[in-house]
């Protein structure tokens, strides 16, 4: 009934959104897990760095420094990654989240007052 269309309308919205934002589960736990996978790059570097140090060696640090570099280009690298990746999530959300608006409005003005109000 036309009493009923605007809650009907608003749930029907509600669902969409809810469904779009599902949909980014896999997009969200890629973009929460770089981070991670970077901060494993740089303990796996700071464990290189370490296990070059020894007592008789100090004079030659080429190890520790190859090992300190690909921790921190890791964290770099993943850090960046991640930042852009989330602009980038934040853009086409906006953009479907704008979509979704204007199907809202569409629906709303094609089917309000087609019905009869008791």
């Amino acid at each position: 009934s036309a009493d009923d269309l605007e809650n009907h309308l608003k749930y029907l919205s509600d669902l969409d959104a809810s469904r779009a934002s599902q949909g980014y589960g896999l997009v969200r736990f890629v973009i929460w897990a770089i981070p991670i996978m970077g901060f494993l790059g740089t303990v796996i570097g700071i464990t290189e760095a370490i296990a070059c140090l020894s007592p008789t060696q100090l004079d030659n640090i080429s190890g520790v420094v190859a090992g300190l570099g690909t921790a921190f280009d890791t964290t770099a690298t993943a850090l960046a990654l991640s930042m852009v990746l989330m602009f980038l999530q934040f853009v086409i959300e906006r953009f479907e989240q704008a979509l979704l608006a204007r199907v809202d409005d569409a629906a709303w003005t094609a089917l309000a007052g087609r019905f009869q109000t008791r």
